[in-house]
């Protein structure tokens, strides 16, 4: 693998260096365990840096879940993107809602892919809420409103 060079000013543990990768985007990428993104982005912020979270996207690789959160720093305009990967037998993290406004995302994410991110409290953010029918966006569900479905899964 080519080494990849990470924003100098994101302070990033050195045992993370192994498991940096590139994105089919061209942009930096750290996996991280599952609910190390909190201490992460809290290191960042008492470092000093000011971060914005862009936005955060989920994959659904069906046998897990990777959560990439987008992160751009305000003064050098250096990108990166951390890659929490969610066991599907156990789908939740940790909220960093507290952190930074991601309350949304968050919410979003739950809806769609049922991955629970603890210390978020946000009810619905687009489905009704007399939604039962599983999480839209997930590989394995199917629509019961069309003819020969079972439910929410294949």
């Amino acid at each position: 693998m080519n080494q990849i060079k990470l924003p100098t000013s994101l302070p990033i543990s050195g045992g993370l260096e192994k498991e940096k990768f590139l994105l089919k985007s061209k942009e930096p990428a750290i996996i991280v365990e599952n609910g190390a993104q909190r201490q992460i982005i809290e290191d960042w912020i008492s470092a000093g840096l000011d971060i914005h979270l862009s936005t955060i996207v989920c994959i659904d690789e069906q046998e897990r879940f990777d959560l990439l959160y987008y992160f751009m720093n305000r003064f050098s305009y250096e990108t990166i993107v951390l890659v929490v990967r969610v066991p599907r037998n156990d789908p939740q993290t940790l909220s960093i809602a507290d952190l930074l406004d991601s309350r949304y995302y968050e919410g979003e994410i739950s809806e769609m892919f049922g991955i629970t991110f603890k210390g978020n409290d946000i009810d619905s953010v687009f489905l009704p809420e007399d939604w039962k029918e599983g999480y839209p966006l997930r590989k394995d569900w199917v629509d019961p409103r069309k003819e020969n479905a079972g439910g929410s899964k294949k």
